[in-house]
């Protein structure tokens, strides 16, 4: 059961509104997102996953491309200078630092044509103050091997943070991992545009459950969608972006599509997909979900945040 405290369904539809119109995100999962219906992940068994944190915690996924070079989501990022960013990794349980590598920001790189509004070009590139020892616990990971060449409905892959278990619930201390297939761009555009939203295909793509309840979820933003190559090698095929609420039925993980930011990356940074070594994850039976992202209202507002609120309110009763 969700506890809302002293909050009443109208103070709810209220907050709904203002997170709607004043903050440009809707009803989705705001502004950083975690992982919803998943399990634990093995030490090193994600090597390349990594946090970014400000001055005041914790509050985005993000993923190593080189011991110099990580990249996470613009919004994550978008008003922010460097030198209020950190990046750490080599880390399951975000309560100890032991074994972390943790790093200043040397340069920020948002997409130039990043829109906070739909969320399209939702990545950035992070440039490390330093180097990151590569080996063990903490490894690369490739980006897509070639230009526009999108991953086939239907294959499995890895989502991954330590956001919320939840929509509006609490962080998880450890890494949590699910597996989620990748949705056709039919689907996806399809159930979305029924309750009033707009997914840009030719820069986003969904994963998860017609039915829900897996997920990426608040505080998972930026954080890897990892699918496997014809080698069984995991690369980076998106970037946890948004959703509406977290591992709702026919509201599946929106992610940036990784594809089609090759060269971008590669002019930025010099990074090309052979300047990875990416290493081998521990296979499990467990499947998670997770839902997150910030994405503004399309179509009718007022309906989106209706339907929101009572499914709100009704969890909240039941």
């Amino acid at each position: 059961m969700k506890m809302y405290g002293m909050f009443t369904p109208i103070f709810i539809l209220a907050y709904l509104v203002y997170q709607a119109t004043a903050r440009n995100v809707g009803l989705v999962k705001q502004d950083h997102q975690r992982i919803v219906g998943g399990t634990s992940a093995a030490f090193g068994e994600l090597p390349w996953q990594g946090y970014l944190t400000t001055s005041s915690g914790q509050y985005c996924g993000c993923s190593l491309l080189s011991s110099t070079w990580a990249i996470t989501a613009a919004h994550c990022t978008a008003g922010s200078s460097a030198t209020d960013l950190t990046v750490a990794f080599g880390q399951i349980d975000r309560r100890t630092f032991t074994s972390a590598q943790e790093y200043s920001i040397a340069e920020l790189h948002d997409h130039p044509s990043y829109s906070g509004t739909t969320l399209e070009n939702d990545i950035s590139l992070l440039k490390i103050d330093g180097s990151i020892s590569v080996g063990g616990n903490v490894q690369t990971i490739s980006i897509p091997a070639t230009p526009g060449v999108d991953v086939t409905a239907g294959t499995s892959c890895l989502i991954s943070g330590w956001g919320t278990t939840s929509f509006g619930g609490t962080s998880s201390d450890v890494l949590l991992k699910a597996t989620v297939p990748i949705i056709s761009d039919t689907d996806c555009v399809g159930w979305y545009s029924s309750f009033g939203f707009t997914v840009y295909t030719s820069v986003q793509l969904c994963a998860g459950y017609q039915t829900g309840g897996t997920d990426t979820c608040q505080g998972d933003s930026g954080g890897p969608l990892a699918c496997q190559d014809s080698s069984g090698t995991y690369y980076l095929e998106g970037l946890t972006s948004w959703g509406v609420g977290c591992a709702y039925s026919r509201r599946p993980g929106v992610y940036t599509r990784m594809s089609e930011y090759v060269e971008w990356i590669n002019s930025t940074s010099g990074i090309t997909p052979l300047s990875s070594s990416v290493a081998t994850v521990i296979t499990t039976s467990d499947e998670v979900t997770t839902t997150g992202g910030g994405k503004t209202f399309s179509g009718s507002l007022f309906v989106v945040i209706l339907m929101t609120t009572v499914q709100v309110i009704l969890t909240t009763i039941f």
